[in-house]
């Protein structure tokens, strides 16, 4: 979200709108239906961030018409992300070649989240370096000895919204 050109022209949606947006029955709200938000369904809670300070300003703006009960903006952490990395290959012919090479050993292996570290593979993602590097040890039982521990994703901290349940 630290790439957010512009908060201001972000849309509440409610959790109907926001099952057409993801099904593509409707790839945008209307206009009555964003000037009258429906309340969640009883038992769901709702929540969206991690936003900056300025983007939470610009949501407080947004939300300022809906019952002040009816959301939070809570300060939250998200974690950071460490994966087993395998990469840069040269190009994709080398990207492809380790791909065999780890399907025959039976390695699982994902694409990456990052496309910074492109081309690139991903062996799993783990919540602290130490699960990284434990699970580095695992696999070189099973022939992979190129991967290494890189964090993926720094831990980030600011405002989650949350709509709690009714």
């Amino acid at each position: 979200m630290t790439a957010q050109i512009q908060p201001e022209a972000m849309q509440l949606l409610t959790p109907a709108e926001a099952r057409q947006v993801e099904t593509g029955t409707s790839s945008r709200p209307s206009a009555s239906a964003a000037a009258s938000p429906e309340p969640a369904a009883a038992g769901e809670c709702l929540q969206a961030g991690t936003f900056t300070d300025a983007q939470a300003e610009a949501l407080r703006g947004k939300l300022a018409p809906l019952p002040a009960s009816s959301w939070l903006l809570e300060t939250s952490t998200d974690p950071g992300r460490w994966i087993l990395y395998m990469g840069r290959f040269a190009d994709a012919d080398a990207l492809a070649k380790k791909r065999t090479e780890l399907r025959e050993r039976k390695v699982p292996f994902e694409r990456l989240r990052n496309p910074t570290l492109e081309p690139g593979l991903s062996l799993g993602g783990f919540g602290s370096q130490a699960e990284a590097e434990a699970a580095l040890v695992r696999m070189a039982s099973q022939g992979v000895r190129t991967a290494r521990v890189l964090q993926e994703k720094p831990e980030a901290s600011g405002q989650r919204l949350r709509f709690p349940a009714a």
